[in-house]
C-alpha cells in the first residue's frame, strides 16, 4: 500500500510543473488526486475479485464424553479400616477420576501394605466403567495400625488399617 502512495504523490510531483504551463486548463491538483485514488481503489477490487479463496475446513468438536486424560484424584471409601480378627474382610473402594473430575475406566490402581502382620491386601485391581477399583483388606494376627497406599499412574495417596485393640484412640 505504501508503494501506492509514493506513485500517486510521484505522479502528482510531475503534474505540478506541468500545470503551471497549462493557464488554461480547468483541473485541479485535488481533483488529479481524486481520480488517481480511485483508479488505484479500482485495480485493488479487480485484482482481489480475481483471485481465488477457499476457506479451509475447521474440524469438528467430537460427540460424546471427552476421553479421559489421565489419573489426578484417587479417593478411597472408607477414609480408614478396622479389622476384628484373622480372616475379618472390609472392603475399601478407590476411584480414579482425571483433573475435571471424570471417572477413568480401566485404569490399574496398586494397593501396597506396610505392615503385612496386620492385614493383607491385593496387589493391584483395574477400575471398572465407573471408575471404581474394589479392594478386599484381610485382618490378621497382631493388634496394632499400619498404613495402606494406593497408587494409579503417578497419583497417590494413604489410609490407615486398624487391628482390634489397637484403634485410631489407643489401646
Amino acid at each position: 500500500m505504501c508503494f501506492f502512495y509514493w506513485q500517486v504523490d510521484n505522479l502528482i510531483a510531475r503534474i505540478k510543473p506541468q500545470r503551471k504551463r497549462m493557464k488554461c486548463s480547468n483541473t485541479t491538483i485535488p481533483d488529479v488526486r481524486n481520480h488517481l485514488w480511485c483508479a488505484v481503489f479500482a485495480s485493488m477490487v479487480l485484482l482481489s475479485s480475481c483471485a481465488e479463496y477457499s476457506v479451509p475446513s475447521v474440524p469438528s468438536a467430537p460427540s460424546g464424553p471427552l476421553p479421559a486424560t489421565g489419573p489426578a484424584f484417587l479417593e478411597v471409601s472408607p477414609w480408614a479400616v478396622e479389622v476384628t480378627g484373622s480372616g475379618d474382610t472390609e472392603v475399601v473402594f478407590v476411584k480414579v477420576m482425571d483433573h475435571d473430575k471424570r471417572p477413568i475406566p480401566d485404569q490399574i490402581v496398586y494397593a501396597t501394605i506396610e505392615d503385612t502382620s496386620v492385614a493383607t491386601i491385593e496387589d493391584h485391581e483395574v477400575t471398572d466403567k465407573k471408575g471404581l477399583a474394589r479392594f478386599t483388606v484381610t485382618g490378621i494376627g497382631m493388634p496394632t495400625f499400619t498404613t495402606l497406599t494406593f497408587t494409579a499412574d503417578s497419583v497417590s495417596t494413604k489410609i490407615y488399617v486398624w487391628k482390634i485393640g489397637w484403634g485410631p484412640y489407643g489401646r
